[in-house]
């Protein structure tokens, strides 16, 4: 039997991002060997819940056959950890996926720099413009964009790198075939043609508020560093900073207005230790000694300076502008036809190309990209022992939420009761408040909904 049924069979057991997959291929050596294996040897290997130990006595694949064809039937194409394709990147966090469904071609993501671009969907015509401006910069040095695809800082990062002629991935919250964002389909089929789109969720599969914070851990997984640009207080894109840092990734953020609600979450993570970007060169330097032969280190330019230069107009919905109203999906080899995504209007061309000459080796910037660990002495915290959590929630989350439960309602009684950074407490209260498990009295203070 083909392999990737397997994959897909356990996938479909464990659920998206669960992290028992990691201790149960401890375990055993193969997706194909907890498919084989007993009720008996998986109950002793203590790893799966109840309910995993009955759905795994059902060894019926046809739903995993239906997936696959599907897949054959769009041209969606597989990548699951048997194959050299997988990153070691993805295989080095715990909830890494059983299956990864992508169209265009997937890079040698171990051997490049991957920059991870965030922010807000509601982002300013500045945040617009430094977005397109720094996926513009980062592609045309050699590093691959990747993003999640959303209105706002992610599409107009991806549009920067295409005009750069370079490569992006866009990691979906869905299946690939889904409408979601149809809008910018047009841009989706560029990135494919150049780069790829990848997903955890096969054919058929909508967004919810639930695959969102599922999928952030993706896109800091597999790049180096993740740069915040524009990011509200409780912005989603906090969640991924979460993720990062417990993958040990590097921290970046655009400075942002301190009078503009839509830059406190960057400002905020600033304060905290990430690394403040300026030019792309703040990035770049990070990585040009281990990787001189995918990046270029330019002449260093105002990142500002660049983006004053983007027309954000052009970075509206390409349907609009230029495109017929489509509903085709998004297949393999990313369509064909259609008008070019790659048209950010750049008015002073000469800006652009003057960037890329190859840096010289020297000693690596002293700065950290890392947020600093703040953490003071442990306090107790109250258990909660009749509330049973979702399992794609991360352990900080779940630290919150249990503080909350206990009584401590602000940030400033959660940050005490589980002695996490503040940050970190922000970005679980957000991902906490998106997979609908605590609300708020408009007031500043949280309830867990149990």
């Amino acid at each position: 039997m083909n392999h990737l049924l397997y994959w897909i069979w356990l996938q479909n057991l464990l659920g998206y991002g669960s992290r028992t997959i990691t201790p149960l291929l401890e375990k055993f050596p193969s997706a194909k060997a907890v498919y084989d294996a007993d009720y008996e040897s998986l109950k002793n290997a203590g790893v799966l819940t109840p309910k995993q130990l009955s759905e795994a006595k059902n060894k019926d694949m046809s739903s995993a056959v239906t997936i696959a064809e599907r897949c054959e039937k769009l041209k969606i194409r597989t990548m699951t950890p048997d194959d050299d394709i997988y990153p070691r990147r993805l295989r080095n966090i715990v909830d890494y996926p059983a299956v990864i469904y992508y169209v265009g071609e997937f890079p040698n993501v171990d051997d490049n720099v991957l920059i991870t671009v965030i922010g807000t969907r509601q982002a300013t015509p500045r945040g617009k413009a430094i977005s397109a401006a720094l996926g513009y910069s980062l592609a045309q040095n050699g590093a691959i964009l990747v993003s999640g695809g959303a209105v706002g800082i992610d599409i107009s990062s991806h549009i920067g790198a295409l005009k750069a002629g370079g490569k992006s991935i866009l990691v979906l919250a869905c299946s690939i075939n889904s409408r979601y964002n149809i809008d910018y389909v047009q841009v989706r089929r560029e990135i494919a043609r150049s780069g790829a789109i990848i997903t955890e969720y096969p054919p058929d599969t909508e967004p919810s508020k639930r695959t969102f914070p599922i999928r952030n851990r993706l896109m800091s997984a597999i790049s180096l560093g993740v740069a915040v640009i524009e990011a509200p207080e409780r912005s989603g894109s906090l969640i991924t900073v979460s993720h990062a840092l417990e993958q040990g990734k590097d921290i970046f953020a655009v400075p942002g207005d301190i009078m503009s609600e839509m830059s406190t979450g960057a400002n905020r993570i600033i304060r905290d230790g990430a690394q403040p970007i300026e030019s792309v060169n703040d990035i770049l330097s990070e990585y040009i000694y281990k990787y001189p032969h995918r990046i270029n280190m330019p002449e260093k330019k105002s990142l500002a300076a660049f983006a004053r230069q983007i027309d954000v107009r052009k970075l509206e919905p390409y349907n609009q502008a230029n495109q017929s109203r489509s509903s085709s999906s998004i297949r393999g080899g990313g369509g064909t036809g259609g008008a070019s995504a790659a048209n950010v209007s750049v008015r002073s061309v000469s800006i652009v190309k003057a960037q890329g000459s190859k840096g010289e080796k020297g000693e690596k910037s002293e700065k950290s990209a890392k947020i600093r660990d703040r953490s003071k002495p442990a306090a107790p915290i109250k258990p909660s022992e009749q509330i049973v959590l979702p399992e794609d929630i991360s352990e900080q989350a779940a630290q919150v939420f249990r503080a909350i439960a206990d009584g401590a309602g602000k940030p400033n009684e959660i940050t005490q009761a589980t002695n996490l950074p503040v940050q970190a407490v922000l970005s679980s209260i957000t991902e906490l408040e998106i997979s609908d498990l605590i609300e708020t009295d408009g007031k500043g203070r949280y309830a867990a909904k149990i």
